[in-house]
């Protein structure tokens, strides 16, 4: 079931972000859903999950969208792999936890996009990226993590009721 769950929430994640997003953009730049997700499943999953989920909607994604295959499909193996590994010490209660760490996330992984593109001589400069995309990219995820924390939460954490008897 917990398949079925991943595989819609992705399904949905790429129509959105290949249809009603680019009508969204802000400053021509659109949220990142993709990322949020594996952020998301990550943190209520495991390190295993987390980075062979990272690692195929990573996949996908390079080959439907992008100009080389494999960038994506490694930074996303990296993000779910590590937020797996410290899910445990993350506060998975609220949503301000997912709203700091889809912020640093992004931050982090524009950084790592930078540096591989840079070296396949894309012409634009760190402050240039960090000023025009990174941080309008990083408020505009950090706020869908919020609404999409419920979601996510919902579907992975199942409430449990304790009884205790009054002696």
């Amino acid at each position: 079931m917990k398949i079925f769950n991943i595989v819609a929430l992705f399904i949905a994640s790429f129509i959105l972000q290949s249809t009603i997003y680019q009508y969204i953009a802000i400053f021509d730049i659109m949220p990142n859903t993709n990322l949020i997700l594996i952020i998301l499943i990550a943190l209520f999953t495991n390190k295993k999950v987390g980075g062979i989920v990272g690692l195929i909607i990573g996949m996908i994604q390079d080959i439907l969208f992008g100009n080389v295959i494999g960038i994506h499909g490694l930074i996303y193996f990296f993000v779910g792999y590590l937020i797996g590994m410290a899910n445990s010490a993350i506060s998975k209660d609220n949503s301000i936890a997912s709203f700091l760490l889809t912020f640093i996330t992004t931050i982090c992984t524009n950084i790592l996009f930078f540096f591989i593109y840079y070296f396949s001589s894309a012409n634009i400069t760190f402050i240039q990226m960090l000023k025009e995309i990174t941080i309008v990219e990083a408020i505009y995820n950090s706020i869908l993590a919020i609404f999409l924390f419920r979601i996510v939460k919902g579907l992975f954490v199942s409430p449990s009721l304790k009884f205790s008897r009054k002696d």
